[in-house]
């Protein structure tokens, strides 16, 4: 049995995709922003990068 700690199901790539598909459409930035926020983001500077972008 491993100790080490579980961390939640993320995709970087998908989030990488999604921060791109939004700094290159306003209207795809203004669609997300209905369907996710900066929590739903796993890297923290993901998460910073959608809050700005918001």
């Amino acid at each position: 049995m491993s100790t080490e700690p579980r961390l939640p199901l993320h995709s970087i790539e998908a989030e990488m995709s999604v921060l791109g598909s939004m700094i290159l459409s306003q209207r795809a930035a203004e669609e997300i922003v209905t369907i996710l926020n900066e929590d739903d983001f796993f890297r923290p500077a993901h998460q910073i990068i959608f809050r700005s972008i918001r």
